[in-house]
């Protein structure tokens, strides 16, 4: 059982590291219109909420793109690294440097085509790297800490004969 939990986690990371690099290898173009799409959402409920008419939202867009697809990336690296048992603190070690490694990669596929590699996006990549990581230990927690709840509760009602 805790194999193919541990090859499906794997696969969602390579299927994340993928996605990253499939956005990347899209032109100025194609990739423009990607975030097009989303301005068209996005904008008029940041009008709405600030009252402002034309807010421009292309550069928020196109960052919040780089910290979506890097925070699920941490969360699944850090998945992987929570369902293998030993050594724990290297293996997250290991996986910041995995995460590293894909917003390097990322931008410099990115010099290839017609897009800017910049080394800002290389820091929000590893934000949301880091909120990810920072959001999927707190689920961890929290699950252990019901679990524990709940396991310590089955055992009162059993020490009491309780059989609900």
């Amino acid at each position: 059982m805790k194999v193919k939990k541990l090859a499906v986690l794997l696969v969602l990371v390579v299927l994340a590291t993928g996605f990253i690099f499939y956005n990347s290898l899209k032109n100025s173009e194609e990739s423009n219109k990607a975030s097009g799409v989303v301005e068209e959402i996005v904008e008029p409920i940041v009008e709405e909420i600030t009252g402002k008419e034309d807010v421009d939202v292309y550069y928020a867009v196109r960052k919040g793109a780089h910290l979506t697809e890097f925070f699920i990336l941490g969360v699944t690296v850090l998945s992987v690294v929570a369902a293998v048992k030993t050594q724990r603190n290297n293996l997250i070690g290991y996986g910041l440097f995995y995460v590293l490694l894909v917003a390097v990669t990322d931008e410099y596929i990115q010099s290839f085509s017609d897009r800017t590699s910049s080394v800002t996006d290389v820091f929000i990549d590893l934000a949301g790297a880091l909120i990810g990581f920072g959001v999927c230990a707190l689920v961890m927690i929290g699950y252990a800490g019901v679990k524990e709840r709940s396991k310590k509760r089955a055992e009162k009602r059993n020490e009491y004969g309780d059989k609900k």
